[in-house]
């Protein structure tokens, strides 16, 4: 009985997760990781999402990025809410808490930095898939990230 509560809670989590794409990007063919944040601006309570594209680093280059592209992508709803510290998504009349800007550390040593929720989460992928060029179908590495809003 506890293990079918427990598969109906998910299945009702999964049910009501809204997945919201964020980029489709093609990259190149040996990028090994994409990821993405949250960023703001405090005074302009403005919020998006920075999608970050990896290559392998090169062990022979020290110097070498560890990030070979990073974009800002702008989210319809997304902001910051500066009375309250939040990263808040407004989607369907609702305000969803994606992250909370905290404080660490003492005297010279304090900094800031947005915690998430957990109520939003990013999707990301490297994929290759066939693409139409208008001469020929050709494969093309595409690196995606969703946004799951529980």
């Amino acid at each position: 009985m506890k293990a079918l509560l427990f598969a109906l809670t998910l299945f009702a989590a999964n049910v009501f997760a809204q997945e919201i794409k964020i980029a489709d990007m093609a990259v190149d063919s040996n990028a090994h990781r994409v990821g993405a944040s949250f960023a703001i601006n405090k005074e302009a309570g403005r919020a998006w999402v920075v999608v970050s594209v990896a290559d392998p680093i090169d062990p022979l280059n020290v110097e070498a990025p560890a990030y070979a592209r990073s974009e800002r992508v702008k989210v319809e709803g997304l902001r910051f809410d500066a009375a309250a510290s939040e990263v808040i998504l407004e989607r369907d009349g609702q305000a969803i808490v994606c992250a909370t800007l905290k404080k660490s550390g003492a005297w010279i040593f304090k900094e800031t930095y947005l915690k998430e929720t957990g109520r939003c989460r990013f999707d990301s992928k490297i994929k290759t898939v066939k693409v139409d060029d208008g001469f020929d179908f050709v494969k093309q590495v595409r690196a995606t990230v969703t946004l799951v809003v529980e």
